[in-house]
């Protein structure tokens, strides 16, 4: 089993532990600690993930990541406009899960603000998901290498950089977080879009490369 394997099966096993220690913890002494169960839950479904990811791209050791091609541009589209919309029941599952398993008051509406707020994201920012789409597209090669690395810094090459790594950066956080809160349906998303970050920034300079 090469490193690479090796270490998203160990994150499983730990996801996993954690997740049936605080199930057993429930059991004896009628409590439940949420924060490793969610933990537990986030870390599982996120090692699962990848190792699914690592396989159906035929990924066996760290020199195998440079090889890793992206998707065509149509591809793009669809997939993106179409996972973009399961965010709203991902998070309807995310808030009524906890409000069954008591993490809010039987009568409060907070759960509720949660659902509605993630719905009114979602439609607010889907215009501007595509304008983004757009225009990372719009000069790009695809499909390309996603760990691509540019010749040499031009002004446009090194502003789109600068770009995609604050985007990169923003979407990590969200996974972090996410993997953390143990939202089930929401890290398969971020993960989807981690990944579709790093296929236009391939496409991007790919197309710089050739110019």
């Amino acid at each position: 089993m090469s490193i690479l394997r090796a270490t998203t099966f160990f994150i499983f096993l730990i996801g996993y532990s954690l997740f049936l220690y605080s199930c057993r913890e429930m059991d004896l002494i009628g409590t439940i600690n949420r924060n490793l169960l969610d933990l537990g839950a986030g870390l599982t479904m996120a090692a699962a993930i990848l190792s699914l990811f690592f396989i159906a791209k035929k990924v066996y050791h760290i020199s195998d990541l440079v090889k890793i091609m992206g998707i065509r541009k149509s591809s793009i589209i669809y997939l993106s406009n179409i996972i973009w919309w399961t965010l709203i029941p991902a998070n309807w599952y995310y808030y009524t899960h906890r409000y069954n398993r008591g993490d809010y008051p039987p009568h409060a509406d907070s759960y509720v603000i949660g659902i509605m707020g993630m719905a009114y994201f979602t439609i607010l920012f889907f215009p501007p998901l595509n304008l983004f789409l757009w225009l990372s597209m719009r000069k790009s090669i695809l499909p390309a290498k996603i760990f691509t690395k540019p010749t040499h810094y031009t002004g446009i090459a090194l502003i789109w950089e600068i770009i995609f790594v604050l985007c990169l950066l923003l979407n990590l956080l969200v996974l972090v977080l996410t993997i953390i809160d143990g939202d089930h349906f929401t890290i398969p998303i971020i993960m989807f879009f981690t990944y579709t970050l790093l296929v236009l920034r391939g496409g991007k300079i790919a197309f710089l490369k050739s110019v």
